[in-house]
């Protein structure tokens, strides 16, 4: 967790400093090397102790420094949901965990949790850059077992614990490739059109699974109520 304090910089007598404390160094550097887009560059940055940072920073960069973290948090929590709930333990070191780990995040979107994390198409399905940024930052940083009633209260877990159980990944990349093409189509025709239009654009882009396949995983999100 972050804790700022508005203080005099003695070594610059910037009036805009601020000092962070983090539980791991790795997470400033990442949050300020990959996450903020800083300008102008920060002018200076002094170890106080070994877990304590002065930055020259602005009010601006200082919230989306907050932001970052509190992404990050819940984060952890949804991660800890996955492992007691699902019994998927995360490892950041397996493609497949991390290719899970996107679609799940994704579908919860549609579960109550509003996740800023935007996706695009790739291969794989919807991913997203930023969420691999912050779970690789999340490898490195130690928050502690997050309570992720507390953390994400309006995501539903019941829900995602009845949708999420026993799915391989394989499930969760055509589910989560339906959901996002039929989301994107919403506007421009009807939901039944854009769930029949996701299906068909699905079986073309996920040809190495068998259409039976896909067909039942279209036929679950419709039961469970994930698309029209």
């Amino acid at each position: 967790m972050v804790v700022a304090i508005q203080e005099v910089c003695a070594q610059c007598h910037c009036t805009v400093c601020f000092s962070f404390k983090y539980l791991d160094r790795y997470l400033l550097y990442s949050m300020i090397r990959s996450k903020i887009s800083l300008s102008p560059p920060i002018p200076k940055v002094f170890i106080l102790r070994p877990d304590t940072y002065l930055i020259c920073i602005s009010k601006e960069e200082e919230a989306k420094i907050l932001m970052a973290n509190e992404r990050l948090v819940e984060l952890k929590a949804f991660v800890d949901f996955l492992r007691d709930r699902i019994g998927f333990d995360f490892n950041v070191d397996k493609f497949d965990h991390r290719i899970a780990l996107q679609k799940y995040v994704f579908i919860a979107k549609q579960l109550g949790w509003s996740n800023i994390y935007p996706y695009n198409i790739y291969a794989r399905g919807p991913y997203s850059p930023d969420l691999a940024n912050d779970y690789y930052a999340l490898n490195k940083t130690d928050l502690g077992d997050m309570d992720y009633r507390k953390s994400l209260p309006s995501f539903e877990t019941d829900r995602a614990y009845e949708i999420f159980s026993k799915k391989s990944v394989a499930w969760l990349e055509v589910a989560a490739t339906i959901i996002s093409i039929a989301l994107n189509n919403n506007g421009r025709m009807s939901n039944e059109d854009a769930v029949s239009f996701a299906l068909a654009r699905t079986k073309e882009l996920k040809s190495k699974y068998s259409p039976s396949f896909i067909d039942g995983v279209c036929y679950s999100l419709k039961r469970f109520n994930l698309i029209a």
